[in-house]
Parts: C-alpha cells; sequence; structure tokens
C-alpha cells in the first residue's frame, strides 16, 4: 500500500488504458495498468481495484466506476452494495456483479474471488477529481457489504480518479464531445 499511495495523478494518466475503436460507441478509459501489486502468498484476503470511465460518443454520456476484486478463503460473502463518504455525505451504492468464482476448493478449503463495480455519479466523480486533495495519501475509502455480514474496507487513490479524468478530458476534447 504504501507504494500505491505515493503514486500521483500524472503517473495514472500516462499509464491509463483507452480503449476505443470506430465499430464502438463507447470509450472505456481505466487505470488498471497504474497499479498493481500480487499480494503475499500468505495473505488471508488479497484484493486490488481500478477506476474505469466510461463515455458514450454519440452523446457524450458518462459513467464512473470503480472495479473491486477480493478473494478469500472460507465462505462466500456475496457483495451486494457499497458504502462510502464523497464529500460530507454517506452514500450507498448497489454494486454490478461482474463475476464471482471458486477458485479452487482443494482438502475442503474454498478460495473465492468476487470482482464488482461500484459506480459513481457524475457530480460525485467531479467533486472528487476536482478536490484539492487529490495529492498522493488522499483516498477514497469505502466498505464493500456482504450478505454473509464479513464485510471488506478498501480505498483507492484520490489521484488515480484525477489521472483517469485528465485523461478523460483530453479524450474528450480531440474527439469533440462536449
Amino acid at each position: 500500500m504504501e507504494k500505491l499511495v505515493k503514486l500521483n495523478a500524472e503517473h495514472f494518466a500516462r499509464t491509463a488504458k483507452v480503449t476505443d475503436d470506430e465499430f464502438e460507441v463507447v470509450t472505456s478509459i481505466t487505470s488498471a495498468n497504474g497499479f498493481n501489486e500480487k499480494g503475499s502468498f500468505s495473505a488471508r484476503v488479497r484484493s486490488g481495484n481500478f477506476v474505469r470511465a466510461l463515455v458514450a460518443k454519440p452523446t457524450g454520456v458518462m459513467r464512473w466506476q470503480i472495479y473491486q476484486s477480493v478473494t478469500y478463503s472460507g465462505e462466500w460473502r456475496r457483495f451486494t452494495s457499497a458504502n462510502m463518504n464523497i464529500g460530507d455525505r454517506l452514500v450507498s451504492r448497489e454494486l454490478e456483479v461482474i463475476s464471482r468464482d471458486i477458485i479452487t476448493c482443494d482438502y475442503g478449503l474454498c478460495v473465492y474471488r468476487e470482482i464488482v463495480a461500484i459506480t459513481l455519479e457524475g457530480s460525485e466523480a467531479q467533486a472528487l477529481t476536482a478536490s484539492t486533495n487529490t495529492a498522493p495519501g488522499a483516498v477514497l475509502s469505502f466498505r464493500l457489504k456482504a450478505q454473509s455480514g464479513i464485510d471488506w474496507d478498501d480505498d483507492i487513490p484520490l489521484a488515480e480518479l484525477a489521472g483517469i479524468a485528465r485523461v478523460v478530458a483530453d479524450y474528450r476534447q480531440k474527439a469533440g464531445i462536449k
């Protein structure tokens, strides 16, 4: 985590991946390449996240998401929603389930991976990325609520959101999207 919080918006803008071509109506811009940590072999829970911005080319409508992966052992957690503080408001979002997989059940111990997406409203993403608090170390903290009652707390650097916002702004300008 120490390495991650030292990264700045310029790093995430430089490492952003833009997926676009003439036959797609939506352009995807992600920070998936910005930081990858494998975690230790003995870690009980491994997690990772990244930001994804989707731009609808015909309309310019934006969709912001935080993709979160959590790999753990024990029982299914089945994450259903996320709670987070945005500015001075506590907000809750239903999760979009991307996948739920059983990695292994060798020796009677199952390992599961859940990948979910938290959708941010445009005004929330703008508030977070326009914040003067996007310096390295500033984070958006959130809690994934689970049906099992075993919730998961994590965070994502505000610099990561700000870096992707810069790439989105550049893309929109070059594509002539307002």
